[in-house]
């Protein structure tokens, strides 16, 4: 394949030019669309689908690194450990839960999933417990399909040690900065309850 420079033309209609800040511009066609931009930093912007190889595909990492902020497979997490559990409180309501630890996300396209562990006294009677992700400060969602819930009768439940559950992965598609908190819930009787966990969001495009 021959290479073209700015300004030239090649055999196939693909015309290059570049713009007054530098970036070089590949245009196809009658109408000399622009395809392909790249700028003095080496971003490349194209307006066109991206289609690979069906088998060979886009390749990903080979070690231990991370995406940018703002590329597809960015990561937020953050996590609260069992040593520094915070304090629940008896659950008056159905939504009023308490808040472990929030992450703030950038606009996109998110799924977002976490776990929650709930930390007791020998003592500490459960009737229910819950867990979930929520845009609203010590507060479930009111999706009942969005949080996970436990109910052990009129009886309730007296663990013997800490328990935890796995938050589903929900997908999340955001326009602005948001806010979203994991958060723990219990209604017990006797003694004290705290709760710990992670939340995690990973940005799909």
């Amino acid at each position: 394949m021959s290479s073209i420079s700015a300004g030239t033309t090649s055999t196939t209609g693909l015309v290059a030019t570049s713009d007054t800040t530098g970036s070089l511009l590949l245009k196809t066609g009658a109408s000399a669309t622009t395809a392909v931009t790249i700028d003095t930093s080496q971003a490349v912007t194209l307006t066109g689908a991206i289609t690979p190889s069906q088998t060979a595909g886009i390749v990903g990492t080979t070690t231990n690194n991370n995406a940018n902020a703002g590329s597809v497979g960015e990561v937020v997490s953050s996590s609260v450990a069992v040593g520094s559990a915070v304090s629940l409180t008896n659950a008056t309501t159905a939504f009023s839960g308490k808040t472990i630890t929030s992450i703030s996300l950038t606009a996109g396209d998110w799924d977002v999933f976490g776990v929650v562990g709930i930390n007791n006294t020998a003592t500490t009677n459960f009737t229910s417990s819950a867990g979930g992700i929520s845009t609203t400060n010590d507060t479930l969602s009111s999706l009942y399909e969005e949080t996970i819930r436990f109910s052990y009768g009129a009886a309730g439940l007296v663990p013997n040690n800490v328990f935890s559950f796995a938050i589903p992965t929900t997908r999340i598609s955001i326009a602005s900065t948001t806010t979203y908190y994991l958060i723990g819930y219990a209604v017990f009787s006797v003694s004290t309850a705290t709760a710990y966990g992670r939340i995690t969001a990973r940005r799909m495009r």
